[in-house]
């Protein structure tokens, strides 16, 4: 009988101390399980507070693929790529993924870098997010001029603007000169206690009088190192913007100085060619052509075709422009043998059917990727005649799909098309519609509703008609 009471009494002793213990453990884990985790939360904010720094995260906003590509501008890449949608050869349509490190003056930040903690940018291949640690002020550049940059390329005063946020260059930024001044102390500390170490071990005074001019004669070499480079690699020290300067500077002086020449030798027909400057004004160009496929556009062929500079028929402008182009046969070769692009553009034509084809914005996901070239847009639409007849008839219901995607039925929604295609995503865009020769005499008698509301949205000075040539 006393053994079993002894077993009872151990069995509930030992069932209150498991249980005491586990809810112990339960509330120190609730209360303390997250202890580290907080505690380099705090570290980070008070890190982040004192040198201006800021971690943010972005997911699946519209100009997410525009990042990758501006630190590639910045000549920040990690040599991996992935490509979405369609390859576009042209223009380099893909997309770089992966982690790099942002670049910094102090070798501190550099290894919080590598560590994950700052200074890093990290892009999955999924694209869906994009994660940066760095300077606030550079986040803040770099989401303006991302706005800037969806389907243009950066200008050379833009990247300055974010190079020197970045604190690229000679530039330094906050965090790199808080961290490089501690650095500096630090080390000048730690040689300062060598130096004395190293004194204390001397015995002969001559000895230590030459020990202490050689630590004087260091310091001055020291704070003259800068002065010295830069005296005699001037060239290397420049930042890359001065280095293009510079560049740019010789070849205006070789350039008047040829002028001269050709100036004083004009009689006798001397032919002066600058090496590397090509002189044949006709060279092939390439076009993409864009057409429908299931809810969004695809590049279904790139063609290459030499341009008719003599016989422009289509130009491309600063403002949206309206084509009347008489129909000939291959017609979208004839029209890109016969438009005017500006230099260093890539041309896509896109065929466009606004009744029957998904909604012309969504284009929008061709030109955001690849834009190591301009790109411009010239939309072909149905021919004139027609496509005014077809407003005449009974409108027919609008038709949305899985993206979204609307259809033209009524003139209102084909100004409210063109309204919307130069709200600015394509800041250079041509229309054009085919016309029969007889066309525009018939417009003069009875206009058409058509031409009159492009008229109306892009204005009366950009709709044009061509003469057949």
């Amino acid at each position: 009988m006393r053994t079993d009471n002894a077993a009872v009494y151990w069995l509930v002793l030992a069932t209150s101390i498991s249980s005491v213990t586990t809810a112990i453990l339960y509330l120190f884990q609730r209360c303390c399980g997250n202890c580290w985790s907080n505690i380099g939360a705090v570290c980070f904010q008070r890190f982040a507070t004192s040198l201006d720094l800021r971690e943010e995260t972005f997911k699946q906003v519209t100009n997410l693929v525009t990042f990758p590509r501006i630190f590639q501008q910045l000549q920040l890449e990690t040599f991996k790529v992935v490509w979405h949608h369609d390859a576009n050869a042209q223009t380099g349509d893909s997309v770089q993924w992966g982690w790099f490190r942002l670049p910094t003056k102090s070798y501190f930040l550099a290894f919080l870098s590598l560590c994950g903690v700052t200074h890093y940018v990290w892009i999955p291949m999924d694209l869906r997010s994009f994660e940066i640690v760095a300077p606030a002020a550079a986040i803040a550049t770099l989401v303006d001029l991302s706005n800037v940059a969806a389907t243009t390329r950066l200008t050379v005063s833009q990247i300055d603007t974010l190079r020197t946020a970045f604190g690229m260059d000679d530039t330094c930024t906050q965090a790199d000169k808080v961290c490089t001044l501690w650095e500096k102390r630090i080390a000048l500390s730690v040689l300062s206690a060598c130096y004395l170490s190293f004194l204390q071990t001397l015995t002969h005074g001559l000895v230590r009088l030459m020990a202490g001019f050689f630590a004087f004669a260091a310091a001055v070499m020291y704070a003259s190192r800068y002065n010295v480079s830069m005296a005699d690699g001037l060239w290397h020290n420049m930042p890359w913007r001065e280095r293009m300067a510079s560049t740019t500077e010789e070849l205006e002086i070789r350039l008047i100085d040829i002028e001269d020449v050709a100036l004083q030798d004009s009689n006798n027909e001397v032919d002066l060619h600058l090496p590397g400057l090509a002189t044949d004004e006709t060279s092939n160009s390439i076009y993409s052509i864009l057409t429908a496929r299931g809810y969004y556009y695809e590049v279904v062929r790139q063609t290459s075709v030499i341009p008719n500079q003599h016989d422009y028929v289509v130009r491309f402008s600063e403002e949206a422009q309206m084509y009347g182009v008489q129909l000939q046969p291959n017609f979208v070769h004839y029209l890109a043998e016969r438009t005017s692009i500006p230099a260093d553009a890539s041309l896509h034509i896109c065929i466009h059917n606004p009744m029957i084809h998904p909604y012309l914005t969504e284009i929008y996901q061709n030109f955001q990727k690849g834009v190591d070239r301009e790109n411009v847009c010239l939309v072909i639409l149905p021919p004139l005649a027609k496509f005014n007849a077809a407003f005449q008839t009974h409108s027919t219901t609008r038709t949305r799909t899985a993206t979204d995607t609307h259809r033209v039925a009524t003139l209102g929604d084909f100004e409210v098309l063109l309204l919307q295609m130069t709200a600015g995503f394509l800041p250079k865009l041509v229309f054009v519609l085919p016309v029969e020769a007889n066309t525009h005499d018939h417009h003069l008698r009875s206009p058409f509703d058509a031409w009159l509301s492009a008229e109306r949205v892009l204005g009366t000075q950009n709709c044009h008609w061509v003469d057949a040539g």
